[in-house]
């Protein structure tokens, strides 16, 4: 008997069928027409989340992707007046998801994003206003009861979508009372492999510009998010964060600054858990840590930070501040810190506080209480040679002609009113200072065991 003949009907049945599936879904995707869809978008859309969109232009269905496209989306106001805009979005199904019956949106494109935020004053914005105002009634009625088949599992809940891009998006910020402008153009996001509970790249670069001072910053960073299954448990990996920074009206050189991190957010704990941070800064880098617990009422800081060994002379010359010759070659070429940092109750403390520069070096500790506007300063130093700092030796007609030079800058300061501080501002500063230095060496004199106190209380 011929077994080729069963085997080849075999084959034929097994890939007809879900071929046949394929084209009777296809054929019901391409003769409706997607524009039918219109009104029912629009309405599902007001109904289920209270928001005004328009499609201005087209909808149809895309074959590879399986999809659809919609172009010219608008979204309005409770007034009905233009908010944000999306030039396309493009949504993409998962091809084997229609043959179980639970077809999964797989990828959303969001392209040309433009959204107008303005502030007109303390109390008035363009974007209060999106949403319908809810009122207690309104939320008691519209509240879904909650029954044994609705309530999901975290087993049973899956995301959206497995990837999501937002393209060609820009973001315009106007306030009108702080008297800022801020442009964010482009601005492009990317979130692949989307699982909950497990680990999924993302990429996010922007360009912004603020007009007032002339800063712009272009900024891109690459990281790994983990979102647990109840969405309360977000932690982000390997962070890399870079930007570049021209601000010709403070300095005509670029900054270059780096930042290097992983992150743990728990909203249901309201914790926040920093175990590595690295930030580089042309030749400076901190590295540290922080943990942050009761971020939305009793906020509490544990955190600490450490500078390495770095030239601040080198670094604000790379900053475009250019510095006075010094009596030493060798000034403020090397400097480091390292400090605790913590709030409790609303007290800021610095503690460990250990500051070196060149030859010197101070200990100590630092405490602001926001509540009182307290603040004590204890610090403690070896020696200061002053000299290194000052200016090199001259001859006697540079000498002179300084001297010259200063007096008349004093004779002209002179003639200016005195600028006091007001009476009220000395009456409110509560300050408690002591500062210790074992010796201080200027002009060649060396002055021990020196004592500074300032205590300011009660005006």
């Amino acid at each position: 008997m011929d077994m080729r003949k069963p085997i080849k009907i075999t084959l034929l049945c097994l890939i007809g069928f879900p071929l046949i599936a394929v084209l009777a879904l296809l054929s019901i995707l391409f003769l409706k027409d997607a524009n039918d869809f219109k009104g029912t978008i629009q309405e599902q859309a007001k109904a289920q989340t209270g928001l005004n969109i328009k499609i201005e232009d087209t909808m149809s269905w895309s074959l590879f992707p399986i999809g659809i496209e919609v172009n010219q989306l608008k979204i309005l106001d409770q007034e009905l007046a233009p908010f944000a805009s999306a030039e396309k979005i493009v949504a993409s199904i998962d091809l084997w998801s229609l043959f179980e019956g639970t077809p999964n949106v797989e990828t959303i494109v969001l392209d040309g994003l433009k959204l107008n935020l303005v502030q007109t004053s303390s109390t008035e914005n363009n974007w209060n206003n999106i949403l319908p105002q809810k009122t207690e009634n309104t939320e008691t009625n519209n509240k879904p009861e909650k029954t044994s088949e609705s309530i999901a599992t975290p087993n049973s809940l899956n995301f959206l979508v497995e990837s999501f891009q937002l393209i060609n998006s820009h973001i315009q910020f106007n306030s009108v009372p702080q008297a800022i402008e801020l442009s964010v153009k482009p601005l492009n996001l990317t979130l692949s492999n989307i699982t909950l509970g497990e680990t999924f790249p993302l990429s996010l670069s922007y360009s912004l510009s603020e007009v007032k001072n002339n800063i712009s910053l272009n900024s891109s960073l690459t990281a790994n998010l983990l979102a647990s299954e109840d969405l309360t448990r977000f932690t982000l990996s390997e962070i890399e964060n870079n930007y570049q920074v021209k601000a010709p009206n403070f300095t005509e050189k670029n900054i270059n600054l780096n930042l290097e991190s992983n992150v743990s957010i728990d909203t249901k704990a309201e914790s926040v858990d920093i175990p590595s941070l690295l930030i580089s800064l042309n030749n400076l880098a901190i590295t540290g840590q922080a943990n942050i617990r009761d971020y939305s009422e009793n906020l509490s800081v544990n955190s600490n930070i450490n500078i390495s060994d770095f030239s601040l002379k080198a670094l604000l010359e790379s900053l475009g501040i250019t510095l006075p010759n010094m009596q030493s070659n060798e000034a403020l070429k090397k400097a480091s810190l390292s400090t605790g940092i913590t709030l409790e109750n609303n007290t800021l403390e610095l503690s460990n506080l250990a500051i070196n520069l060149d030859k010197s070096q101070w200990l100590g500790h630092v405490s602001h209480t926001m509540d009182s506007s307290a603040s004590m300063v204890r610090l403690k130093g070896d020696q200061l040679i002053v000299d290194d700092y000052l200016p090199p030796k001259s001859n006697s007609t540079e000498n002179k002609e300084a001297l010259t030079q200063k007096n008349a800058t004093k004779t002209a300061t002179q003639s200016l009113p005195e600028q006091l501080l007001p009476l009220e501002t000395l009456q409110n500063l509560d300050l408690d200072i002591e500062l210790t230095q074992d010796s201080i060496q200027a002009k060649s004199i060396e002055t021990k065991d020196v004592v500074v106190t300032l205590v300011a209380k009660n005006g």
